[in-house]
């Protein structure tokens, strides 16, 4: 189940991209931001100009989320972990990858609106879009790694 998740995130990481630029474009949409969805991409204005962002592979969760499903499931398998246990992990790793990476982005496209395209983009997705990522992948990987250090737990009598 990790691993055929894990490699369907791999196969179709193009429209995990573009559910996730879905999602963004939502999220600003209530946060009152007018954005564009196109694909991969994520259309605004700034300043009167078009300018936009796109989300490219190293830019979403789907690839790094397909990779620890896949190495997770062997540990999972042979530790004979529940089902239901399992799952719930995955459910946490995920959500944890997808609210830190909108964060991300929403960090970027408010800070390109706030200090116009260059400024903005240079300063927040080298730096503090990678130290938001950094922050999400170590709480994930954290609950994650917790359901392979932890015992199985005892089966019924």
């Amino acid at each position: 189940m990790l691993a055929a998740s894990g490699v369907a995130l791999l196969v179709f990481a193009r429209d995990v991209r573009v559910f996730e630029a879905y999602v963004q474009h939502t999220l600003l949409g209530w946060a009152g931001v007018n954005t564009e969805h196109v694909q991969t991409a994520l259309l605004f204005l700034i300043q009167g100009h078009r300018f936009g962002i796109s989300l490219t592979p190293g830019c979403s969760i789907g690839p790094l989320l397909g990779v620890f499903l896949i190495a997770a499931s062997p540990f999972a398998y042979f530790r004979d972990l529940p089902v239901r246990r399992v799952v719930v992990s995955a459910i946490e790793l995920m959500a944890v990858f997808v609210i830190s990476n909108q964060v991300r982005f929403a960090v970027i496209i408010g800070a390109m609106k706030h200090w116009g395209f260059e400024r903005g983009y240079e300063a927040t997705h080298v730096f503090l879009g990678s130290a938001i990522t950094t922050v999400g992948f170590v709480i994930g990987a954290t609950l994650f790694i917790r359901l392979l250090a932890s015992r199985p737990s005892a089966a019924p009598a």
